[in-house]
């Protein structure tokens, strides 16, 4: 008897030890294992940047295409909006979220999505939380300065599920503030479950010169930018932007 508590008791070690090794996500994808960020240029991920609203579309449609989770969605040659041409390379991607009813009038105004606007955290919350079908872990508590925000749901969630945090001590969200490429990028690896502990970056050979170890995001924009395979980075694995967001 005696040795049979031994055995579960060394059973349940094991299995929390391998619960809090394991990678968890938040949202409709689990275990992405592919790259979603690129840099702007091939060698500069431009890491202060403010992300626009079709780098994070696109951001969303490569984590959805990759995991085969874009439904009845089927790209076409011809752009809806004024302002994008056929051959943009963001077309599929706004054109995604506008099917899905993401970018709706709050974004869409006279054909026109504008994309190389920045988006605010609010903005960002509320596509995040839409288009990837994140839900509340439990009751919506109000967050100081957020109240009455048309976004104020999407806000919330994201808050609590911790993907962002209030910007002082009395956790102020600050929704009208730009959000970073690098801020952007670590959000998205939260949302993932993706980290360090989980994935091995320490062999990595970055291009981007505007990133150095020091940097508060460089491991985030290290987990972002590759694509992974075990584990470990899968240089095979990343496929090439044009053909993931223009096929």
């Amino acid at each position: 008897m005696k040795k049979l508590k031994g055995i579960l008791c060394i059973l349940v070690i094991i299995t929390i030890l391998c619960c809090s090794i394991s990678t968890f996500a938040i949202g409709k994808v689990e275990d992405f294992d592919y790259a979603f960020m690129y840099g702007t240029t091939d060698s500069s991920f431009s890491p202060t940047n403010n992300v626009t609203r079709e780098e994070a579309s696109a951001v969303f449609y490569r984590i959805l295409k990759q995991s085969d989770l874009l439904g009845t969605f089927t790209t076409k040659e011809s752009s809806s909006f004024k302002d994008i041409s056929n051959t943009h390379w963001s077309k599929n991607a706004l054109e995604y979220l506008k099917y899905t009813n993401v970018l709706d009038k709050n974004f869409i105004k006279d054909e026109k999505v504008s994309p190389r606007q920045p988006l605010t955290r609010a903005e960002v919350a509320y596509i995040m939380v839409n288009t990837m079908e994140i839900q509340p872990t439990s009751p919506i508590h109000r967050i100081p300065d957020i109240k009455n925000h048309k976004f104020e749901y999407e806000i919330a969630v994201l808050y609590q599920n911790a993907i962002a945090t209030g910007k002082d001590d009395e956790g102020n969200f600050y929704p009208n503030d730009l959000v970073s490429r690098a801020e952007f990028t670590k959000m998205v690896n939260i949302m993932l479950g993706r980290t360090i502990a989980s994935y091995n970056i320490s062999n990595i050979i970055t291009p981007f010169k505007d990133i150095s170890r020091s940097d508060w995001f460089y491991n985030d924009v290290l987990l972002g930018s590759n694509a992974f395979s075990d584990g470990f980075v899968d240089y095979n694995k990343k496929i090439e932007r044009n053909i993931l967001d223009m096929q």
